[in-house]
Formats: structure tokens, C-alpha cells, sequence
């Protein structure tokens, strides 16, 4: 589960995403996840990281490229 100040990244189905998991966007790439940065002010997304299965290169989306939020608790 990724923890940060006081924010969660969860699934659209609200159970906690995990390091190390591959999820698909709807274009049907595959990326692992690596980490990531909650919302920064009230009208920021957030961001995550991942990595393409097959490569060391670290890219960074937008939570529901790959079907994440970041929830406040």
C-alpha cells in the first residue's frame, strides 16, 4: 500500500494499490508500479510512478491513466 501524509493510492474499486503491480491502461499497455506523489493543492491529481514490464525507464502519470486515485483518510 502506498502511504503519503494524508492520502492513500487506491483502485477505482477502492482496495489499495500495490508496489510492484502490473496494471493495464485502457490502451491496454502494461506497467509495473513504482510509486508516487499525492495531490499537491485542491485541484491536483497527484501522480505515479511505473515502469514499462520490460524496461528500466521511469515514467510519471496521472493516477487514472492506470485506473488509481489517491483517496484522503
Amino acid at each position: 500500500m502506498i502511504i503519503h501524509d494524508d492520502y492513500k493510492l487506491v483502485r477505482t474499486d477502492g482496495n489499495p494499490a500495490q508496489i510492484g503491480h502490473i496494471y493495464i491502461t485502457n490502451r491496454l499497455e502494461s506497467f509495473e508500479l513504482v510509486g508516487g506523489r499525492p495531490p499537491q493543492h485542491a485541484a491536483s491529481t497527484g501522480r505515479v510512478w511505473v515502469k514499462v514490464a520490460k524496461d528500466a525507464v521511469t515514467l510519471e502519470f496521472f493516477p487514472s491513466v492506470i485506473g488509481l486515485r489517491w483517496e484522503k483518510f
